[in-house]
């Protein structure tokens, strides 16, 4: 198979799941792995629209050299900034992760219907020491040498089950 087929065919496969998943995240119909999906996704579009314009590279400089058609996508991108700036959007899972990981012991216990003691068993268990009992999960994951995911998920999902 030709490289521009491979490329134009991932440029479309990665481009019409970036759509389905951002048009399910946006009227909120996120399950699962939609989030996660949507942004590696991306991630993998943003590399494959690179290599797409790099095969297709005579057409894009013949396009971008007429008048007014640099001129409208540059006028585009500058809108598509104002817009995103235009707005405090909160990313609510992000703040809740925050607030989550600077619990102190005792309150992260509670969240999680345990004792403190139990807590502190199961963050041991992980492979961490707890030097104060009024410590965040960041604090302790620092102290550590480790990262908040560690500690986190595995007690989140403890929790779960």
């Amino acid at each position: 198979m030709k490289t521009r087929k491979v490329i134009t065919s991932f440029m479309a496969g990665t481009f019409i799941m970036v759509l389905v998943t951002g048009m399910l995240i946006f009227f909120e119909i996120s399950f699962g792995g939609i989030r996660a999906t949507h942004e590696w996704v991306s991630l993998m579009f943003v590399i494959v629209a690179v290599l797409h314009i790099a095969t297709y590279r005579n057409s894009f400089i013949r396009y971008f050299t007429t008048k007014y058609s640099f001129f409208i996508c540059a006028t585009f991108v500058f809108g598509l900034g104002l817009f995103s700036f235009a707005f405090n959007d909160l990313y609510a899972a992000g703040a809740a992760f925050d607030l989550i990981i600077s619990l102190d012991i005792g309150q992260m216990a509670s969240v999680l219907s345990i004792t403190e003691n139990e807590l502190v068993a199961m963050i041991i268990e992980l492979g961490a020491i707890v030097d104060n009992p009024h410590d965040s999960i960041e604090a302790i994951a620092i102290a550590n040498n480790m990262d908040v995911y560690e500690l986190i998920e595995p007690l989140l999902q403890a929790e779960s089950i």
